[in-house]
C-alpha cells in the first residue's frame, strides 16, 4: 500500500496563515465590543436618557462610553430610574444633568456643564470626575475610592481645571466597606457609611457647613483638623476612634 503524505505549498501556507490573520481579528473585535462600546448622543427626540432613538447605539449600558458632542436639538437629562455607563464625556458648549434617579458606574470627563439635582444620586464607585468645565453637585455623590473625594490624580475629583461647585443640599458619601481616606475640603454634608475605616486627612482642614454623619465606621484621628462652619445649629459627629480622643483639634466656627 502507498502512503500519500500532503506537503501544503507556499500558496496554501499563505491562505492558511490569512485565515488566522482573519479569525483572530475577527476574536479581538469581539473582545473590544464585550469591554466597551461607543455610544454617541443623537439627541433628535428628547432629552431623555432612557429614550433609545436619542443614542447611535441604543440606551447605554455598564460597558459604553459614552460621548456628548454639541449640534443636537437636546441635551441628555435623567430624570428618574437607574442609568449606567462606563464613562460620560461630556464636550465643551454642551449640558447634562441628573434630576432624578442615579448613575453609577462611570468616569466623568466634563468639559461642557454637568448638574446634579438635589434629589439625585451619582454613584462614583472608584470612578473619578475630571475636565475643564463646571460641575454642580446639588444631590448626593458617592464615593468608594480609597484616597478620598479629592486632593490629587488619584482621588475621586481628579485636581485640575474642573470647577466644581457644592452646593448647600449637596453631600459626600464615603462608602466603601474597606479603609477609606476622608479628605480635606468644605464640604456642605458629609456622609460616611458602609464598614471600613476612615482615615481623617493629617493635612488641611475639613470644613463642614451642614450635617457630618459619621456612620459606624472607626476613625483613625492622627494629626487632623475638623470646623464646623454653619450658620445655622450643627450636632457634633460622634467619631468611633481607634485609639485617643475623639478628636485632634475641633473648631467650631458657627455664630448661632
Amino acid at each position: 500500500m502507498q502512503t500519500s503524505i500532503f506537503s501544503p505549498g507556499k500558496n496554501e501556507l499563505w491562505q492558511v496563515n490569512k485565515l488566522q490573520k482573519a479569525l483572530l481579528l475577527l476574536f479581538l473585535l469581539a473582545q473590544v465590543n464585550v469591554y466597551s462600546q461607543i455610544n454617541n448622543w443623537i439627541g433628535n427626540t428628547s432629552s431623555d436618557w432612557f429614550t433609545s432613538s436619542n443614542w447611535s447605539a441604543g440606551i447605554p449600558t455598564a460597558t459604553s462610553d459614552v460621548y456628548i458632542s454639541s449640534g443636537a436639538n437636546y441635551y441628555p437629562q435623567i430624570s428618574s430610574g437607574a442609568a449606567v455607563a462606563k464613562s460620560v464625556h461630556v464636550a465643551a458648549s454642551t449640558s447634562f444633568s441628573i434630576n432624578g434617579g442615579s448613575l453609577s458606574g462611570a468616569d466623568l470627563l466634563i468639559n461642557g456643564n454637568f448638574l446634579l439635582s438635589a434629589n439625585a444620586l451619582l454613584t462614583m464607585e472608584s470612578k473619578q470626575i475630571s475636565g475643564t468645565g463646571t460641575a454642580t453637585i446639588n444631590g448626593i455623590l458617592n464615593t468608594k475610592r480609597t484616597e478620598g473625594f479629592n486632593g490629587s490624580a488619584n482621588t475621586t475629583w481628579v485636581n485640575g481645571t474642573l470647577n466644581l461647585v457644592l452646593g448647600a443640599s449637596s453631600t459626600i458619601e464615603y462608602s466603601s466597606e474597606s479603609n477609606q481616606t476622608i479628605t480635606a475640603f468644605s464640604y456642605a454634608n458629609l456622609k460616611s457609611s458602609g464598614n471600613g475605616n476612615r482615615q481623617l486627612s493629617s493635612t488641611g482642614i475639613i470644613r463642614v457647613s451642614g450635617s457630618f454623619t459619621s456612620g459606624t465606621n472607626s476613625y483613625s484621628i492622627g494629626n487632623s483638623e475638623i470646623e464646623l462652619n454653619g450658620l445655622s445649629p450643627q450636632l457634633l459627629p460622634t467619631l468611633t476612634v481607634n485609639s485617643g480622643a475623639n478628636f485632634n483639634r475641633l473648631v467650631i466656627n458657627n455664630p448661632s
